[in-house]
């Protein structure tokens, strides 16, 4: 069998497939299944590959695969961020200040000799202070729906990658099979090229 085109041209030839696909191709634009993310060395050598292996290549590079799966983390963090506000909320705080006292202030001293020897200024000494709050919704009615709709959204863009999916190794698939179809087209012209010239030599002997 002739070597088979490497998936880049496979791609190429999407451009005239996609016309009969629309049918069946999921909501994201069908433009951006024609583009892909290329990875290792460039070569010029033709490669023979199964239709396995087109179809892991097209689900590996495909950019509207990857895009797709993209959006499926984007909507599991929206939904994670409205899940944190039904969580309980913890804060802290943290401080230490040096104080001076003027026990006059507070009304002490001025009594006589019952604070003989009582300095009226106490300190500086210092004053460590740690505290932690809790807070917690009790009924969010908001923040449960916006989680409820994140959660729908989540489960949409997981079907939207799964028909991503789906679509692009249909496509890989069909094109693949024309490719097969042209090569052995070529191989039967040829045939019947060789079979025309050995019978034009046997007519002229």
């Amino acid at each position: 069998m002739r070597a088979l085109p490497v998936f880049a041209v496979l791609l190429a030839m999407a451009v005239h497939t996609s016309a009969e696909a629309d049918a069946q191709t999921p909501p994201t634009t069908t433009s951006i299944f024609l583009g892909g993310v290329p990875s290792g060395t460039r070569t010029d050598t033709s490669l023979t590959i199964s239709i396995q292996e087109a179809m892991t290549r097209a689900l590996a590079h495909n950019l509207g695969v990857l895009t797709a799966e993209a959006e499926v983390e984007h909507a599991q963090g929206r939904r994670r961020r409205e899940l944190s506000a039904l969580l309980p909320n913890v804060s802290g705080r943290v401080s230490e200040t040096r104080q001076q006292i003027n026990l006059q202030a507070f009304g002490f001293g001025g009594f006589g000799d019952a604070f003989a020897g009582v300095p009226t200024v106490v300190g500086p000494f210092n004053v460590f202070d740690a505290r932690v709050y809790v807070s917690q919704a009790v009924v969010d009615v908001g923040a449960t729906e916006n989680a409820r709709a994140e959660a729908h959204n989540v489960r949409a863009a997981q079907h939207m990658y799964e028909g991503s999916r789906d679509f692009v190794v249909w496509v890989t698939g069909n094109l693949y099979l024309q490719a097969l179809a042209a090569s052995a087209r070529v191989d039967s012209a040829r045939a019947q090229r060789d079979t025309a010239q050995a019978l034009y030599t046997q007519a002229v002997d």
